[in-house]
């Protein structure tokens, strides 16, 4: 049996004790076959991700197994000692949670991809609007920039490199109006349950970055080289939705770190 290093998992290296200059015995559990195997965690989880698509009495087992225990909401004070939620505050709380947030489905969803990855990252979040601002001090129009776009009332670019969005202000009596200037961006989250939504990250996009010493850890995200490349090309949307942190990361070609 010849000797050869097999994938790396989680920064150990399995290899054949001979590797190591020990010739007493041949690793029993090293083959060719070993060669096929997964190189690294993104590659576990495309195996795991694909043996559980193709089994469709798998999947069918798992949704089963975990949407039995997305049981129907309790709603109640937090504590006993409170007064007592009215009807109309526990039916809103349920169609927050339940209907606008989709509760149930949600926790469906993280049993099976605990179950099939072994984690899950998931975020809450709420939607924004973000507004192009002219810097002229005489001026400071506000232009809705996703509106703008669809709209097609919105002239802008992004420059990359400087991370810089250019756009010709709309004010008819703007002294910038004409020319392209680097707008003050601000960003208004909303604050309606409305736009409230639950975000699953991809756990082959997620690095968790732990700090064995003082037991604390650090949350990456891997941005998709297709999101890259929709922000390199100016895609007009991505701008306006992506955080302006993950453009930053882009940018600087760094991971984006989560906010505790």
């Amino acid at each position: 049996m010849s000797d050869f290093a097999c994938g790396q998992l989680d920064g150990f290296d399995y290899q054949s004790p001979r590797s190591s200059g020990f010739s007493g015995y041949t690793y029993p559990f090293l083959d060719p076959a070993s060669q096929a195997g997964p190189k690294n965690w993104k590659q576990v989880y495309d195996w795991g991700r694909l043996v559980f698509m193709r089994s469709p009495e798998f999947v069918d087992a798992h949704r089963k197994l975990f949407s039995y225990f997305s049981t129907d909401l309790e709603v109640s004070a937090a504590d006993a000692d409170d007064q007592e939620l009215s009807n109309d505050e526990i039916n809103n709380w349920r169609d927050l949670l339940v209907d606008k947030l989709g509760y149930t489905e949600q926790i469906a969803q993280l049993g099976i991809s605990v179950a099939l990855f072994g984690s899950q990252i998931v975020t809450v979040q709420s939607k924004c609007d973000r507004m192009l601002v002219c810097p002229h001090p005489e001026c400071g129009s506000v232009v809705n920039m996703l509106k703008g776009i669809e709209e097609g009332g919105i002239d802008f670019s992004y420059a990359h490199g400087s991370g810089k969005f250019l756009f010709r202000c709309p004010a008819p009596r703007c002294p910038n109006r004409g020319r392209k200037v680097a707008a003050v961006i601000k960003d208004w989250h909303r604050r309606s349950a409305n736009d409230l939504y639950i975000k699953q990250w991809p756990p082959d996009e997620i690095l968790i970055d732990y700090y064995l010493w003082t037991d604390r850890d650090e949350v990456y995200w891997r941005i998709p080289e297709y999101y890259k490349q929709a922000v390199r090309r100016g895609h007009a949307e991505t701008l306006a939705e992506a955080d302006l942190d993950v453009l930053d990361a882009i940018r600087q070609n760094k991971l984006f770190r989560f906010n505790r």
